[in-house]
């Protein structure tokens, strides 16, 4: 939440800035209104334009890619089209609003474009986006995969793409309600032979992550390869996985409502088992997957140090149909 308060005030100094910056460089450019209310009303123009004509540009080309309507030199022209769309309108707008010329309305909307540009260099660093390749911490965030039907409870299946080969296909799936399901015919589950897309989401570095958080962090065995993982055991714990749960200082923690019916499991892990249990340092956390039995997590790989932590996963805002705030 912080992070979006951050975006959010950014947005409103720029905006602020960009129209002081056209009231005072109209006058420069000898343009025929000079006026600050002039200005202004520019300005909002250009954000009423702007802010859907985004929207629905995002969201055109996230269609064409997830539904596999168009190949990629389609979608890279369509891209380019609507990107020198979104300059050439602008520069109307102030053309129009400032009573200018093309080439002036263009100078001025570079000087404005200037404030703009270095809210989107700073972004990266308090609010950054993400997608996952895999499915580890399916079904919560989910890399591409098919999608198919719970037998147990009716509720979407999540099956991990793989490579068909020879008639083979993927032969386990994880459900909105966290129930693990082994299958052997496609048709036991109605697996669709199409993949959909990955989830994006955004990640806020300036928060500290606290218990069951989704969190993404530098893997200790490959520090350029950035995992997400949900943080389960805090520095200075002792943390143990037994009777399909979580053990934490000798007591059974449960997981939030959302993730009930999350069961983990202790088979051939190296880490936190309930004969050895894991005594976490005082720079050290515990991650987990929320597909367990397809998770590389903290079970085989050992605890996490709290300096390799980038940030917490805030928004799942793609596709549109799964957009969730986590926190």
């Amino acid at each position: 939440m912080r992070a979006l308060i951050f975006v959010f005030t950014g947005v409103v100094l720029v905006l602020v800035l960009q129209t002081v910056i056209l009231w005072r460089a109209a006058r420069w450019v000898r343009a025929r209104r000079t006026s600050l209310r002039a200005a202004i009303f520019t300005i909002l123009v250009m954000v009423l334009f702007n802010v859907p004509t985004a929207i629905l540009s995002y969201a055109a080309i996230n269609n064409l890619v997830e539904g596999g309507i168009a190949n990629g030199a389609i979608i890279v022209i369509a891209s380019i089209g609507l990107m020198l769309a979104g300059l050439a309108i602008p520069i109307v707008i102030v053309k129009l609003g400032m009573r200018t010329t093309f080439p002036r309305a263009a100078l001025l909307y570079g000087l404005i474009f200037v404030p703009g540009l270095a809210l989107i260099f700073l972004q990266p660093l308090v609010v950054e986006g993400f997608t996952v390749p895999t499915n580890s911490m399916a079904p919560t965030l989910v890399g591409p995969h098919h999608v198919a039907t719970c037998p147990e409870c009716g509720a979407t299946l999540r099956v991990p793409a793989t490579k068909f080969s020879s008639g083979r296909i993927p032969g386990m799936g994880i459900c909105d309600r966290y129930h693990v399901v082994q299958f052997g015919d496609p048709r036991q589950v109605n697996l669709s032979e199409e993949l959909a897309a990955a989830d994006r989401f955004s990640v806020d570095k300036t928060q500290s992550p606290q218990r069951w958080d989704l969190t993404v962090f530098r893997h200790p065995k490959d520090p350029s390869a950035l995992h997400v993982k949900r943080l389960v055991g805090l520095p200075g714990e002792e943390i143990s996985i037994r009777e399909d749960g979580i053990w934490i200082d000798g007591k059974r923690h449960s997981p939030p409502a959302e993730l009930s019916g999350l069961d983990y499991s202790e088979r051939e892990a190296n880490y936190a088992t309930a004969d050895r249990p894991l005594k976490l340092k005082n720079d050290e956390c515990f991650m987990l997957g929320d597909f367990p039995p397809n998770s590389s997590d903290s079970r085989y790989w050992g605890p996490l140090k709290q300096s390799e932590i980038i940030g917490v996963v805030t928004v799942r805002y793609s596709p549109f149909s799964r957009f969730e705030i986590f926190r």
